[in-house]
């Protein structure tokens, strides 16, 4: 805190969060195969905040928005403010809290607006494998929605 008070550092920052780190994000998924602009990279105080504001953004009153069942109970919150109707996917402890492509087809309408994941889950510590993955990305781009993913 020294050093950054000595730099110079000592007025509120951009909204967005610092540059250096927003960069460092973007080239995080640009490893990863994501092309990500640091510009539309937005930092904040926890994820329940950045999840309420992507929801208030992007999903109206009375918008599906599925979610995996057990949910981190932030996310509900955060949409019972927005006005957005939670749609669970169960998830199956007994596999590793794993959930079937099948029951997330059957949960999406043609009112839903999107998919909300966390890896590691909260609260399970459940960690989406490359092939879950991979399953929610072919729905998210058969049915045109946006995936929200608390990383």
């Amino acid at each position: 805190m020294k050093r950054a008070m000595d730099e110079g550092h000592t007025h509120y920052g951009e909204f967005a969060h610092i540059r250096e780190l927003r960069e460092a994000i973007a080239e995080k998924y640009g490893g990863l195969g994501v092309d990500v602009d640091p510009d539309r990279v937005l930092v904040t105080p926890g994820s329940t905040m950045g999840i309420y504001m992507v929801l208030r953004g992007l999903v109206g009153p009375g918008n599906p928005l599925v979610v995996f069942d057990p949910c981190f109970f932030g996310y509900l919150e955060a949409m019972k403010h927005v006005g957005c109707v939670p749609v669970p996917v169960p998830r199956y402890v007994d596999e590793d809290w794993a959930f079937h492509k099948e029951d997330l087809e059957a949960m999406v309408t043609s009112e839903t607006r999107g998919i909300l994941i966390c890896s590691p889950d909260n609260p399970t510590g459940a960690v989406l494998g490359e092939g879950e993955l991979e399953d929610i990305a072919e729905v998210a781009v058969e049915r045109d929605l946006m995936v929200i993913s608390d990383d």
